[in-house]
């Protein structure tokens, strides 16, 4: 199983996001991920939320987007 992807956006210190194409054997995994990380200040530390709001392939049927 092998994967590659790109940086579509990157704000320094406050949002990253990637798209990544996974490629397979096994169909219900193929497909291709959108996952966009936001930082956001959290009173002495940092939230980190990675939100997954693309996906495409067989994979798309069985997981829940947000």
């Amino acid at each position: 199983d092998t994967y590659h992807g790109r940086f579509v956006r990157r704000v320094p210190g406050e949002q990253v996001v990637e798209e990544a194409e996974f490629e397979t054997d096994g169909s219900a995994s193929r497909g291709t991920v959108t996952p966009t990380t936001t930082l956001t200040d959290a009173g002495g530390g940092t939230a980190v939320l990675i939100a997954h709001r693309t996906v495409a392939g067989p994979a798309a049927r069985r997981q829940r987007v947000v």
